[in-house]
This record gives structure tokens, sequence and C-alpha cells, in this order.
């Protein structure tokens, strides 16, 4: 007979109220291993079998959010504090920034489908919101073609402008001119002045949010639609214009003369035969400048598809339209491309933390390490006078400024092994996110102060610059004349701003690295050498022993 032994583990726990700190009985307890499953007694405490050494434990309480916890066989008792959990059944309604309940949302929301939009021949998406919005005014700033249209909610303010918000999806607009009708999903307009607690002061004269098409709801990968119509329009009505008789009879009433009319026999008023020859036909002037059929075509072509990782939406339109005022009109065209991806779905990441709870961890503490950080310039300035003295006397026979960018990049490691091969009768000065490569590094001291000196980060590159400058002034030398030495690593766009600042200020024989930026060509780098004497970093004990004589 064989006999197998399956190893149980005992999973143990307690069940509480978060609130009230008082224990839940009967909360169910279920192991992910599908097989195990209890509820808690009047203590509210649970124990449970597993053949799992790592499994996840789910928590469920009628009322209460449901926990999911990770345990392995060396977890102790779980304690497991619920949180109470009120849910209604409400009405939402998705807003510019998220999903609310429509009680909290606002009390008047307008909706406007994208076939009301589409079918309307529009040359502004504004204008198609007219009569479709109750309580919304539509304002046409001008009657040329294409003009902006303002929206009005709440009548005009009296601070600032009475425009409304604008929301294209979730991204705040100061008009919405730029859509095409044709990439409209919806327009929503929110008239109550509860919209103000979601979106703020900007609210205050309502906001319209507009969602644009996509191609989430497409059962295909490819879909191509096609638009387009042609239609006129004409003014809706003309003014009345007087003939040359009934004008001439009006001018010489106006200004009572009457010697360009007279009466005939039978009593109407004709013209006068001696000043009817000088009449000319006139000029209808309506007629010159009046488009009575006033062409306007719209088209539009859209692509978009796609599956429940990715969508993508790409659309063309093209607006063209004659006023009613000859030599007026509007045209436009627009391109539009939305593309949605789905990167991660259901990411779980309790293997990774039941394996990194199966790891044994530290062996024991490390001891602890005092960084020496925090000096700024004042504070150098201040010990000045000890480094000056140590200089003279020769106790320190050269300062090293290592500073720079930090990163990534192959050949970072340089600089702290630069810094650790330093002669012990040197001074280390660093500066920026170079530092934390060597920060905590027992450098040990030079009489009353540690070898290395932290002078800040990249923003504090002047006060390197004013703390060199006082070791000049003191030595009385040059920058460039004193036992110092700057060996920088950059990285950044802003660590060749202070490199180029450096270079303005005559600073010479910088030692740069681990690569050149990228705008030193050849011929730009023997600028350099020339001039300011840089070099590229090579190895820690050959610069150390070029740098040092």
């Amino acid at each position: 007979m064989v006999s197998i032994t399956l190893s149980a583990y005992t999973i143990k726990g307690t069940v509480i109220d978060g609130d009230t700190q008082e224990p839940l009985i009967g909360a169910a307890i279920l192991v992910d291993d599908g097989k195990h499953s209890v509820i808690t007694d009047i203590d509210g405490k649970f124990s449970i079998t597993t053949d799992l050494e790592n499994a996840k434990v789910v928590v469920s309480y009628i009322g209460y959010n449901a926990k999911t916890l990770l345990w392995n066989k060396n977890t102790d008792n779980l304690r497991v504090e619920m949180g109470s959990s009120v849910q209604d059944l409400d009405e939402v309604v998705v807003i510019g920034y998220g999903v609310q309940k429509k009680s909290d949302l606002t009390g008047s929301v307008s909706s406007i489908n994208a076939e009301d939009v589409a079918s309307m021949p529009v040359t502004n998406v504004v204008q198609a919101l007219q009569g479709r919005a109750p309580g919304v005014e539509i304002v046409q700033n001008s009657g040329a073609p294409g003009s902006t249209t303002s929206i009005r909610i709440r009548g005009m303010g009296t601070i600032n402008n009475s425009d409304p918000l604008y929301v294209v999806d979730g991204m705040p607009m100061d008009n919405i001119d730029f859509i095409s009708a044709d990439d409209i999903e919806s327009i929503e307009v929110l008239k109550d002045a509860a919209s103000a607690a979601i979106y703020g002061s900007r609210a205050a004269n309502g906001v319209v949010l507009v969602t644009t098409k996509d191609g989430s709801n497409s059962k295909k990968r490819f879909n191509i639609n096609f638009s387009s119509y042609v239609g006129f329009q004409e003014a809706a009505k003309t003014p009345s214009i007087l003939s040359k008789e009934d004008f001439v009879y009006f001018d010489d009433y106006v200004n009572n003369q009457y010697s360009k009319t007279m009466k005939d026999a039978a009593g109407a008023l004709v013209l006068n035969p001696d000043y009817a020859a000088l009449v000319d036909d006139g000029v209808n002037w309506w007629d010159e400048i009046y488009n009575p059929a006033a062409p306007m075509f719209k088209t539009s072509l859209s692509v978009y598809g796609g599956n429940d990782k990715l969508n993508y939406y790409l659309s063309g339109n093209w607006t063209n339209t004659d006023g009613i005022v000859k030599e007026s009109g509007y045209d436009r065209k627009s391109f539009s491309a939305k593309m949605n991806v789905k990167l991660l779905d259901n990411l779980d990441f309790a293997p990774l933390i039941l394996k990194a709870l199966e790891l044994p961890g530290f062996a024991e503490d490390a001891p602890g390490k005092e960084v020496t950080v925090g000096f700024g310039r004042k504070t150098l300035l201040d010990a000045a006078p000890a480094v000056l003295d140590a200089v003279k006397s020769g106790a320190v026979r050269h300062i090293f400024l290592v500073g720079g960018c930090d990163g990534a990049k192959p050949g970072r490691n340089y600089y702290t092994e630069f810094v650790e091969k330093t002669p012990q009768d040197t001074l280390i000065l660093t500066l920026a996110c170079g530092k934390f490569r060597f920060f905590d590094k027992d450098l040990g001291k030079i009489g009353p102060f540690p070898r290395l000196l932290d002078v800040g980060q990249c923003n504090d590159a002047y006060s390197a610059v004013k703390v060199a400058l006082a070791l000049a002034d003191a030595l009385k030398c040059g920058v460039n004349d004193l036992p110092l030495s700057l060996v920088l690593s950059w990285y950044e766009q802003k660590a060749v701003a202070i490199l180029l600042t450096l270079l303005a200020l005559g600073v010479k024989n910088i030692h740069l690295g681990p690569s050149l930026p990228a705008f030193v060509s050849p011929d730009i780098l023997n600028l350099l050498v020339e001039n300011w004497g840089i070099k590229p970093i090579s190895t820690p004990d050959e610069d150390l022993k070029a740098l040092l004589g």
C-alpha cells in the first residue's frame, strides 16, 4: 500500500466593522482554490484549511465592500476591517470628467444626438443647437458665412464674458467652432447652476459637453462612410426698391418743390415732361449685391473601426458656401484623427506580490549611514577661511567639483570610482543629481570639515560659481588658476545650459562625460578644446593623474 499525505495549512483571522470595530457575524470567507469556504462565528473569527502555500482570501458581507487578501504559510492571523457600502441604483449621466449620478449632476440637461447635428446644413456646429435646446440662446455675431456664434445659457453675465464652458471629450476648450458637425456623436448642454459644483467657477455660464465619434461602437474592423450634399440659400425677405418715378415723386414731395412732377388732366400725378427726359433708368443696387441663389456644398469622408483592444476614427470634411452677398463666402477643410488603445486588461499583481512574500528578505539589519548633505552657499563661504588655511598649508592639495546629471546610461559609474580614488588630501564638492551615486560615501575629514561637501541641486549652480569666485578673490587669482577641477556629467538640456553658462564665464579645462552633448560636432569640439580646454573623460586613474600632475 502506498500512502500519500498532502500538507494542509490553516488560515485564521477575525472580521470586524471598520467603523465600529465590532465583530461581524456570518461574513463569508472563500479561498481561491474554489474548494474551501466558511463563515465567521459570533466573535467574527474564522478558521479554514487549504492545500495552497499561497492563496487569495476573499471576504464578503452584505452591506460591506468585499476584500481580497493575500496569504501565505508564514502569515499570522488575519485582521480584516470591512468598510460599509451604501449603494442605491441611480440614473447616471456620462459627463466630461467622468460619470456622476444624475441627482448629483444637474437638474437641467438638454441633449442633441449625432443624427440631429449632421442633418442640418450649417457651417458652424453651434448653429445646430438653434431651436433644439430649450432655454439656450444662439447669437450669430454677424451675417457672414462661417462667422462665429455665441451661446447664451443664462443670459448676459456681468463679470468677464458670458460664454459657457466647452468640454470636448473631457478637455476644456474656448470654443467648438473648429469641430465639424459630421464628427459629433452628441452634445449635452448643462443649464442648471448645479453644474458649477462639478466643473467649478468656469461653469457659471453653463457647460456644453461635446462627445466626438470614435470606432468603439463598430462591429467591423474597417468601415467607411461618405456623405455629401449640395443646396442653395436665399434671403427670406428682400427690401422693396422704389422705381425711378416713385423716387422722383418722393423726392419732390420731401423737398416741397413740385418742379419735377405735375398733374395731368385727370388729376393724376405724373412727371414733368421737361424733367422726364433727364431721368435715366437708375440702378437697383440690391440686385447688384444680392446673390439670389447662393450655392452650399458639404462633403465628408470617415474611416473607422477596431476591436475591444484598439479602435480608430479618421475623417476629412470640406464645407464651402457662398454668401447671399456677392463676393462673400466660407471655405473650410478639416481633418481629425482619434485612436483609443487599451494596453492593459485585467492586470493582476497578485502573483508578483506572493512571490515577493516568499523571498527571505534581508538576513540582518545593515548599519545606518549618515549622509553629509545640505551645505548651502552661506555655509560653505563661512567655512572659507578654514578651507583657505588648509589650501595654503598644503592640507588640501586640490579641490574637485564632481556634479551634473545622473541617468541609466553606461559610463556613469565613472564618477563613483573617480570620487573613491581621490587622494585623502583633496576636497570634493558635489552638485546636482550626479551626487546620488556617491553622496553616502564616507571619505573622511580634512581638519574640522568632511572631504565631501554638497553644494545642492542643479538650481544651486549659481552658488557653486559664487564659491569659486570667493576662493579666487581670497587667493588673488583667476578662477582658472585655482587648484580646482570640474568633472561634470551631462544628461538633460538644463545640464547643457549650465555648461554653456560656465563656458560664457570663461571657465576652462572642464572634464565632461560620459559622452559629449549631441550638439558637439567635430568642428565645435575642436573649438571647445582650443579655446576652453574641454576634455572628454577617460578613466578615473588617467584623469586624476592628469589633473593632479
